[in-house]
């Protein structure tokens, strides 16, 4: 049923990656600042098990611990490893991480007196600690929690009626906040969210309270992505605001949450950037390099923002085949259903949004997305449908959260028809729509 031969995932991302500009940022990043071999390797893991520094993941396949200045050591992970993502450090108790396998995940806990591998029972994200040694995971629909002091895990379900729950952080020794998916009542399409909100679990009542309340409508999608908690309680996160039927860029912006509760937005962000963590009090960013050499991080300096080098901290390798889809790589975490503007200028003023301008893939610039589908073999018919209505003409693929993680959410299939560089856009939806109206509040346009 796949009709293409280049993945659908890089085309339908490529037009939200940012440039990374040298002139406003210092050194442009290099993708070979990426290979192992130019990252000098620890003598031993005791940093790692201390948890000391930031700890990334360079190339999927490295762990590099980071400091302020720049200076990166390697950590040796398992020698069979398919690929090593989402990585999380706490000074005293150590450093975990997800093995990303072909199936299930494995999440891998090194400490100051041992190495643990926890197998898992699906897909495991975002680890991170507790302040008293604590750690906490997602598995998509639920969250785990590992204790140190017995190795027990349990599991805590996600509120009732949310589709997903990820990227959880500890605020204090009895208490987690995470992202949690949500289905936004008056949506045309049901069975896709198109909404997160952070939510606060508290483990001595075993109950979830809401921390934002943002809102979302139609075709307008709201994502959160990156919290983190600074040493003053405070947790900040990055909001993504897309509009799923206009052509143009999603909206990226900084937001906190004080210790006291209260929630403003810090700023709007110049591109596509995900926090990583904080060194010396600084923030520290994940943002692409747009050359396919992956992620870099990049920490606050004054009025700029200076590359510590290739590696990613809770966001996804964008440059490395994911083990469950062979040559199809895991991108960042997904992002609301957006169409972004498929030309645009690069400026390399940081208070501006450079993006580049990508060229189409195949002549195609645009597409048709229909979805959600519950199932590979309900798209795959949906595939069959729409091409009997266009006469075998159309150019379609089945895509996930896996492939096209900006516009499909996990659990679910989508199917995207392209769209030839010079066609009309939305006279191609209506088009669409006309010769199949069982699909009218399922399709909607993306951007390749």
């Amino acid at each position: 049923m796949r009709q293409r031969t280049i993945s659908l995932a890089v085309a339908l991302t490529a037009s939200i990656i940012g440039v990374v500009s040298g002139t406003a940022f210092g050194q442009a990043p290099s993708t070979a600042a990426c290979a192992p071999e130019r990252v000098p390797a620890l003598g031993s893991d005791a940093a790692a098990a201390r948890g000391s520094a930031l700890a990334a993941v360079a190339g999927g396949r490295t762990l590099v611990l980071v400091d302020g200045t720049g200076t990166r050591r390697a950590i040796a992970v398992e020698a069979n490893a398919r690929v090593v993502r989402h990585v999380a450090t706490k000074p005293g108790s150590g450093t975990a991480y997800v093995l990303d396998e072909a199936g299930t995940d494995a999440v891998v806990i090194r400490t100051p007196d041992r190495v643990i591998r926890l197998d898992q029972p699906g897909e495991a994200s975002h680890p991170a600690w507790s302040p008293d040694g604590k750690l906490v995971w997602s598995l998509g629909s639920s969250l785990r929690i590992w204790s140190p002091v017995d190795g027990s895990t349990t599991s805590i379900a996600a509120p009732a009626g949310a589709v997903a729950v990820f990227s959880p952080v500890f605020t204090s020794s009895d208490t987690v906040v995470a992202v949690v998916g949500e289905i936004e009542p008056g949506f045309d399409r049901t069975e896709d969210e198109g909404l997160d909100n952070l939510w606060r679990f508290d483990l001595r009542t075993r109950r979830w309270s809401g921390v934002t309340a943002f809102r979302a409508s139609g075709d307008r999608m709201l994502a959160v992505r990156t919290p983190l908690v600074r040493d003053d309680g405070s947790i900040e996160f990055v909001v993504v605001r897309g509009v799923s039927s206009a052509l143009r860029l999603p909206e990226f912006e900084l937001w906190h949450v004080t210790p006291e509760g209260g929630v403003a937005k810090v700023r709007g962000l110049p591109r596509e950037m995900y926090l990583a963590g904080f060194l010396d009090g600084r923030r520290v960013w994940n943002i692409d390099d747009s050359t396919g050499g992956g992620w870099h991080l990049f920490i606050e300096s004054s009025d700029r923002l200076v590359d510590l080098g290739c590696g990613a901290v809770q966001v996804d390798p964008r440059a490395v085949p994911d083990p469950d889809r062979g040559s199809a790589p895991r991108l960042d975490p997904p992002s609301p259903t957006t169409t972004p503007a498929p030309t645009l200028t690069a400026s390399p003023s940081p208070g501006s949004s450079p993006t580049v301008a990508p060229d189409p893939v195949d002549g195609h610039v645009a597409g048709i997305l229909v979805g959600d589908f519950s199932s590979v073999d309900a798209a795959d018919a949906a595939v069959a449908t729409i091409q009997q209505a266009f006469e075998g003409a159309a150019m379609l693929e089945v895509v996930d959260s896996l492939t096209a993680p900006n516009i499909v959410r996990p659990g679910v299939w989508a199917v995207v028809m392209l769209l030839p560089s010079d066609a009309g856009t939305l006279d191609a939806l209506e088009d669409f729509r006309s010769r199949l109206p069982e699909y009218q509040d399922w399709s909607w346009v993306v951007s390749a």
